[in-house]
């Protein structure tokens, strides 16, 4: 695959980590791959521990969570917060170059990572991350004959568990789901006498 000769010239992921090097740095990245004559920008929003980065298609922007950068400030996280903003620009790029059709983890964005030099996973590994991102299940579908889980909901689903079915498994799954809160089952773990 050929590369672009100006993804080899990314700018310098700042040593120190602080607001203004990372938004400087953004903008420079921008500013290499040629997003920026795009008017493509760079901004953060707060209040989310689920998303580290998005790329936003309507404003043309890349934004970063504010937990995960002070989170990555905090133990000095370089590399997974050099590798997020990469992973965003590369969703830009698959946007600016392929339309609707470069949206999402597919075969555009995963050429735009391996030009950036990024792994192209969309699942995030890392301290920051996983101190950032809520991965928590509170409910799990199970079959009650087997334990076998087919189901796993951050909130109670309103659905009836009783009356419901897995597709294509009608008759081993009627009348046999049930919902389990694992919340319940750690807090018993930690305390068995209560």
């Amino acid at each position: 695959m050929q590369t672009n000769p100006c993804f080899n010239n990314l700018p310098e992921f700042p040593k120190n980590l602080t607001a203004a090097s990372i938004i400087a740095y953004v903008e420079d990245v921008l500013m290499a791959v040629g997003l920026k004559e795009h008017y493509w920008c760079f901004g953060m929003f707060k209040r989310s521990r689920r998303i580290l980065g998005t790329c936003d298609f309507r404003n043309l922007t890349i934004n970063l969570s504010e937990t995960f950068f002070v989170s990555c400030v905090e133990l000095n996280a370089r590399e997974e917060l050099q590798h997020t903003i990469l992973h965003e620009v590369a969703h830009a790029l698959a946007h600016q170059h392929f339309g609707m059709y470069g949206k999402g983890h597919g075969r555009a964005w995963k050429m735009f990572c391996h030009k950036l030099g990024i792994p192209s996973n969309r699942l995030h590994e890392g301290a920051a991350g996983e101190r950032t991102v809520r991965k928590s299940v509170n409910w799990k579908l199970i079959i009650d004959t087997t334990g076998e889980v087919v189901g796993e909901y951050l909130r109670k689903p309103r659905f009836n568990v009783y009356e419901s079915y897995i597709k294509g498994r009608k008759e081993e799954t009627l009348h046999h789901l049930k919902l389990v809160n694992t919340k319940w089952q750690i807090l018993k773990a930690k305390n068995p006498t209560h």
